[in-house]
């Protein structure tokens, strides 16, 4: 396993080679992300292949992937799934609603995000500089712990919580996707 400083800098130098896929974020992001636990890295065979970074896992609040990205050499092994898996099963034991995540429509990963349990929920328009369109995908989780909202023998009810579609950044995408749990 790698150390603190060793896992990002990996996770600098492959986001570097791969700007142009998965966008950039500054150095500080992936220093923030990794003392806060949420920049995990992956391996192959015991070496780094890749890495994911997300956003705070809050109970009835979505969590936000910020960049997920597997090296070239070691795409189409399950590591991306293996990261994508881990999480949701950390943002379902956290009561998380969803999972969150922007790709660009011209990546072949708008075929990943569907094999793996997201939902494209709308098209956003993505930078000025690429002139891109963003797919934000949804994956809805099931809680691990169901608050008992009712009384016994009352009208069962459905609750739903809020999952807001919003961006990295500068106030981000406004919207709301509403998911109703059963």
């Amino acid at each position: 396993m790698l150390s603190l400083d060793a896992t990002v800098t990996y996770a600098v130098s492959l986001a570097k080679q791969l700007t142009d896929e998965i966008g950039f974020l500054p150095k500080s992001r992936y220093h923030h992300a990794a003392e806060r636990g949420r920049l995990r890295p992956q391996s192959l065979n015991g070496e780094p292949c890749g890495f994911l970074i997300y956003g705070p896992l809050r109970p009835n609040r979505p969590c936000h992937v910020w960049q997920t990205a597997v090296q070239t050499d070691a795409r189409r092994l399950a590591c991306a799934t293996e990261l994508i898996e881990q999480l949701a099963a950390d943002a379902a034991a956290a009561d998380c609603t969803c999972i969150l995540l922007r790709c660009a429509l011209d990546l072949d990963a708008v075929h990943f995000w569907p094999a793996v349990g997201f939902q494209a929920v709308r098209l956003l328009p993505g930078g000025s500089r690429r002139g891109r369109q963003l797919v934000l995908y949804r994956r809805d989780l099931e809680p691990r712990s169901q608050l008992l909202l009712f009384k016994p023998n009352a009208q069962p009810f459905t609750p739903s919580t809020h999952c807001p579609a919003r961006g990295a950044g500068n106030g981000g995408v406004g919207g709301r996707i509403v998911i109703t749990r059963p």
